[in-house]
């Protein structure tokens, strides 16, 4: 039997940043059924890594996803993208 999850998908259209820089991608984080646990990511374009690092990070620490998205983000910031999808 597998892990029931959620997941919540940004794609950089509707980020402000990616408009700035003329960049295209998306970020979709999943998350456990009924939890804010992360159970995985998926980054494409922009700077994937940095936002990898954010989530990989907050995991590593057992964070959930609310935890990370309730950081104060400059704006515009990739990371706010992680914020959106914390709401």
């Amino acid at each position: 039997m597998g892990v029931e999850f959620n997941t919540f998908t940004k794609f950089y259209e509707r980020l402000d940043r990616a408009h700035c820089e003329g960049k295209s991608g998306m970020m979709k984080i999943m998350t456990e059924k009924g939890s804010d646990k992360i159970l995985g990511a998926v980054v494409v374009g922009g700077p994937a890594g940095e936002l990898v690092m954010t989530l990989t990070s907050g995991m590593h620490n057992g964070l959930g996803l609310s935890q990370i998205g309730s950081c104060v983000y400059p704006y515009p910031s990739w990371a706010e993208g992680i914020k959106h999808l914390s709401d």
